[in-house]
């Protein structure tokens, strides 16, 4: 090794003052779990030691993988061969947790090309075909695949604010507020029929006021909009109409928040035209908000997101989709047990279900196989497919597991063997060996069932 430093942790307390500085939007960067860090790029990694190039160093240096918390990746996507934006669905593979955290899921992400007696074949753009074992499928959900109208937030610079500085910045890709209260605004182009989702974190209470449908982006210029406060312990909503005094919509006085997470996923299923608002909460719903007298006209398709007290709050993975209309099912295994009959259970998007035999797949359709007739049905209208199994099983916990979170949400854990510029090689129960590109990952943890690293990562860092 003459020609690469093994850089310490003693060397690395030296140089805390230099590699504490913010990386550049081009490069990766070591997270340690003294809170040393050190931008640049992922050279290789086996079994015990990180290889890294950083502008810091003359030469490549090597860190211990037990000093690491996590590496946070920046890897822009290269181009591929085949254009998966024109499949029609993406279906969505929960594994079944590991002994101990079963509810704690590993994602894979892809389309389904094969549903067979064990296994399920999923063609994925990051590591090709995927052969899933049946038996360590807890879910399938499916949905159509059409781009996100808004995803970010990507930068407060795409944010009108108002003269409150400081009210709100931009940091690890997440709006967060400040120590003042304040507005942001954007005209994110919301349509009749839309879905708005975003992860919620707080560090002492819930102050956030929405402003949905908002006739104007521009901050007080607004006259027309629904404004949904969302407090700790309830939410409530109303319309605003300039020159009148619409009443105000249901209130619901408690909301479904674990209060301990102190964070929480919504998605609001709105419909301009009717006037309601269905409001999802950590999956379930919590309150459908109608108002009696719609006047989509004199709305339009802005947000407004106002802070209402100096408490901190932290907003991500902010985004707007088109909605079909129809109203998810909140437990969808609640709505497995209540179809009647022998075979397969799938739910479809629309509301309605089936029970059948599942057949091959050929161009999008799927064949079931039911006691009236033989159907083919598109996977994009697929909600939630049960495949039943003769065992429940659970991937194993490995030494050498790290946790890898997919730039599109989600995350695997796999028993690492090497990572290079380009892939992540390792293994997992429910797939076997594999090796999945590097650039669709945001982020790798390590050591994950340290408990003292577990501590470290449940410690907000915001």
């Amino acid at each position: 090794m003459n020609n690469i430093t093994i850089l310490s942790f003693l060397a690395l307390i030296t140089l805390a003052g230099n590699l504490g500085a913010e990386r550049s939007n081009n490069q990766s960067r070591v997270n340690f779990s003294n809170g040393d860090k050190i931008s640049g790029s992922v050279v290789n990694m086996d079994v015990s030691l990180l290889e890294f190039k950083s502008a810091h160093f003359p030469k490549n240096v090597f860190f211990n993988k037990s000093t690491i918390l996590d590496l946070e990746l920046h890897q822009p996507t290269k181009p591929i061969d085949i254009d998966f934006t024109q499949a029609d669905h993406i279906a969505e593979l929960k594994l079944e947790g590991r002994y101990g955290q079963e509810n704690q899921r590993d994602t894979l992400s892809g389309q389904l090309t094969q549903i067979a007696d064990d296994h399920v074949i999923l063609s994925t753009w990051y590591a090709g075909e995927l052969k899933v074992q049946r038996n360590l499928i807890h879910s399938i959900k499916i949905k159509s695949n059409q781009p996100d109208l808004y995803s970010g937030p990507n930068s407060l610079e795409e944010w009108d604010q108002d003269q409150s500085a400081g009210s709100w910045k931009f940091e690890n890709k997440a709006l967060v507020s400040g120590n003042s209260r304040g507005v942001i605004s954007k005209d994110i182009g919301m349509p009749k029929l839309s879905v708005l989702r975003f992860k919620l974190e707080w560090k002492n209470t819930i102050a956030l006021t929405l402003n949905l449908f908002a006739d104007s982006p521009e901050i007080g210029n607004q006259d027309n909009y629904y404004e949904l406060r969302m407090q700790t312990n309830y939410m409530y909503m109303q319309k605003r109409i300039k020159n009148e005094r619409p009443p105000q919509l249901d209130r619901m006085p408690n909301t479904s928040y674990d209060h301990k997470k102190k964070s929480a996923e919504y998605a609001i299923h709105m419909d301009k035209n009717k006037g309601v608002f269905h409001v999802f909460v950590n999956g379930q719903l919590a309150q459908t908000f109608n108002d009696h007298s719609a006047t989509p006209k004199l709305l339009g398709s802005s947000i407004h997101l106002r802070n209402d007290n100096e408490n901190q709050m932290r907003i991500s993975g902010l985004r707007l989709e088109k909605w079909n209309g129809a109203i998810p099912s909140p437990v969808d295994d609640k709505a497995h047990k209540q179809i009647d009959g022998d075979g397969q259970k799938i739910l479809l998007a629309n509301g309605d279900a089936v029970v059948g035999k599942i057949g091959s797949i050929s161009n999008g359709m799927l064949d079931i196989e039911t006691e009236h007739a033989e159907l083919k049905l598109p996977l994009f209208g697929i909600r939630d497919l049960k495949l039943p199994i003769a065992e429940e099983n659970h991937p194993k916990m490995e030494p050498n597991d790290i946790k890898a979170y997919f730039k599109s949400g989600g995350w695997i854990i796999l028993d690492v063997k090497s990572i290079d510029a380009e892939f992540l090689h390792g293994s997992h129960q429910a797939i076997g060996n594999c090796s999945l590109r590097i650039d669709a990952f945001e982020k790798v943890e390590m050591n994950i069932y340290d408990r003292n690293y577990i501590k470290l990562r449940n410690k907000s860092d915001w």
